[in-house]
């Protein structure tokens, strides 16, 4: 996705040669994508935007959210889409031609990543660091813990730990066996 020309379509078969082969420009200020399946669902502000890409060369618009408050990232799990920004929004996606808001969670300041993992989302807070939330139940998010850390611009989780990179190009690897300590 590209916040001025819109979804882009890349066949990477090849890797020596990926090349080009759908474009969707009306997406107006595209800031992340996630895709499960025949579906890319892209967030921007303030709306999320659902692209069936079943045929990758013809991207087209199936479903669409306004959503309450612009949005940076997106993470899927399940039949649910979450999506962070000035708070982190939980909508069920299991029809992508409706998606619709369950919950909305406020947060302690913006959000610019998020990461999923199991009944956890992981938010990188940017000052405030990475914001740990229960997620095991969709229609009532959580803050239940929080690792402080410097400007932290994106986080991924995988295996019991949580990376999180700064801004001064470190990476943190956190230990996220006990998501609440």
């Amino acid at each position: 996705v590209d916040r001025v020309q819109g979804l882009r379509v890349i066949d990477i078969s090849d890797a020596g040669s990926a090349r080009l082969v759908g474009v969707l420009d009306a997406l107006g200020a595209g800031r992340d994508v996630a895709v499960s399946g025949n579906y890319a669902y892209v967030v921007g502000y303030p709306d999320l935007a659902v692209f069936d890409i079943s045929d990758s060369r013809l991207p087209r618009l199936v479903g669409a959210l306004d959503t309450p408050s612009g949005a940076a990232a997106i993470a899927l799990s399940g039949d649910r889409a979450y999506q962070a920004g000035d708070s982190v929004q939980v909508i069920d996606i299991s029809d992508p031609s409706s998606p619709r808001l369950v919950a909305t969670m406020e947060t302690p300041g913006p959000t610019v990543d998020l990461a999923i993992s199991g009944a956890h989302a992981y938010a990188a807070a940017r000052g405030l660091g990475v914001q740990v939330i229960d997620i095991s139940d969709p229609g009532s998010p959580r803050l239940v813990g929080e690792v402080d850390s410097v400007y932290v611009n994106g986080v991924a989780a995988s295996g019991g730990h949580v990376y999180a990179a700064d801004q001064g190009a470190r990476l943190a690897v956190i230990d996220a066996s006990d998501p609440r300590s």
